[in-house]
């Protein structure tokens, strides 16, 4: 955890929804989705929920097997998705 994520962690409840959803305002604009669900409340649980990840080239983000208890956003660059055979 950042010394940032510490110090958000410590406001109130209301403060740090309104602050996830203008840092990831931009992001929710990029994706039809959130334009149709869900409303003020929602986003803002959402945006408290987002974490920057940056992978490199030929990067897999799940392997066969893997728990998947998140998901992630493609912001920028090619994404895959490769079934086995």
């Amino acid at each position: 955890m950042t010394g940032l994520d510490m110090f958000i962690n410590q406001l109130p409840m209301n403060l740090r929804l309104e602050i996830s959803e203008e840092i990831h305002r931009d992001n929710f604009n990029k994706f039809d989705l959130f334009n149709k669900i869900g409303g003020r409340n929602f986003l803002a649980w959402v945006a408290s929920k987002l974490r920057p990840r940056f992978s490199a080239e030929n990067m897999y983000m799940y392997q066969k097997g893997d728990n998947i208890d998140q998901f992630y956003f493609g912001i920028k660059g090619i994404l895959c998705f490769v079934i086995p055979e």
